[in-house]
């Protein structure tokens, strides 16, 4: 039949694309608009075919078969089906199977003239020799340069032809993700908070009265990380950090719903952990999702930018939506700049040494670490 197919490793094209536009391949670190990709190639494909689609077949890993809101999302994309197989400690499990059925019984069918593989592994040889022998003209679309190390140069000769995926095609449709507080949201929502009721005395509307913060010693498991705080850039970004450090603001457990005025910082952990990138912390609960039960808006300053390491910022899920999680870079993170407050920065070298010794430690899913890595309290220093 006279139609098209595109077959689509979400793996292979996510990890690729985010080397070339972003010189990121970590899907962890990249923001992803998958439905609109999904449909920027769809069109690619019927235009180079100059034939009418079948559907878009995406293939992508899950842990214990768990969608995120991206996959839920284009799952319910007509003409698009989506084959998941699994996640296993950030390695697909699974797909290039599900890819080899789909291919190879398309040909049978003879439900189309042309398949577009968007894939790079050797094992895939066999089904394309198989599709092609069926009649079908097979196409390899690969992340520019098709020769990269991503792409089996055997599944490049195998192919009848191959179309580059330039950066120009890509790019605007990744971009390098930040470190979020609380849930994120999908593509198209304006993200918020996972909780949006403030307790009284909570705000952060004003600066607190008391003499400004100048610099803090985080006390972790790992050693000690003296910084340097921002007051007069960022004056109510550190009163909030020090007054929760000092227990002098009054805070909501996000799972107890209770008012408190205890040291939210002391003996909670650092939850979020990628080595080259930040680390993260801050949140009562240790999971990435609590806060203080309040937001408060964002002191962007034109004299900060991400562009050297060890800077103190706050994470966030979106513009005003500041609690108390907050990360410490350890490279330089431009693509950050203007989007998460600066309001201090590593002090010294041993505290310099200490943040690279935690960014290296082992992790898990979720770039959790394999053990914990606690704060076990903060010293505020205001003299």
């Amino acid at each position: 039949m006279d139609r098209t197919v595109p077959l689509i490793d979400a793996g292979h094209l996510l990890s690729g694309g985010g080397s070339l536009t972003v010189a990121e391949h970590r899907r962890n670190c990249l923001d992803v608009e998958v439905c609109k990709l999904a449909a920027a190639l769809a069109d690619r494909v019927e235009r180079d075919a100059e034939l009418p689609l079948l559907r878009t077949y995406w293939y992508d890993g899950v842990p214990n078969g768990r969608l995120s809101a991206e996959l839920a999302a284009l799952r319910e994309l007509d003409y698009t089906e989506l084959r998941l197989g699994r996640l296993v400690q950030g390695r697909q499990k699974g797909v290039d199977a599900l890819i080899y059925r789909d291919l190879t019984t398309l040909a049978r069918q003879r439900s189309v003239a042309t398949a577009y593989l968007v894939a790079g592994d050797e094992d895939l040889c066999e089904g394309v020799a198989e599709a092609q022998s069926l009649g079908v003209q097979v196409v390899l679309m690969a992340v520019e340069p098709a020769g990269n190390s991503d792409v089996s140069q055997a599944l490049i000769h195998e192919a009848d032809r191959v179309v580059d995926l330039d950066d120009d095609f890509l790019r605007p449709f990744s971009a390098l993700r930040g470190p979020q507080a609380g849930p994120p949201a999908p593509r198209g929502e304006r993200p918020r908070p996972l909780r949006r009721r403030r307790p009284s005395g909570g705000r952060v509307d004003a600066v607190t009265e008391a003499t400004p913060a100048r610099r803090a010693v985080l006390h972790t498991n790992h050693g000690d990380i003296t910084v340097d705080l921002f007051p007069d850039h960022a004056p109510k970004t550190v009163a909030n950090f020090a007054d929760l450090a000092e227990g002098r603001r009054e805070w909501t457990h996000p799972q107890t719903r209770a008012k408190t005025t205890d040291r939210l910082y002391d003996g909670t952990v650092f939850h979020r952990i990628i080595d080259g990138f930040m680390i993260q912390g801050g949140d009562p609960l240790g999971q990435g999702i609590g806060g203080p039960g309040y937001q408060f808006g964002d002191e962007i300053h034109p004299e900060l930018a991400f562009t050297r390491p060890y800077l103190l910022a706050m994470a966030n899920a979106g513009p005003g939506t500041n609690g108390s999680q907050f990360f410490i870079t350890v490279a330089p993170t431009t693509w950050l700049t203007g989007k998460h407050t600066i309001f201090g920065e590593v002090a010294d070298q041993a505290g310099r040494d200490v943040v690279d010794r935690i960014a290296k430690v082992p992790t898990g899913r979720g770039d959790r670490p394999a053990e914990d890595v606690v704060l076990q309290s903060v010293e505020v220093q205001r003299s």
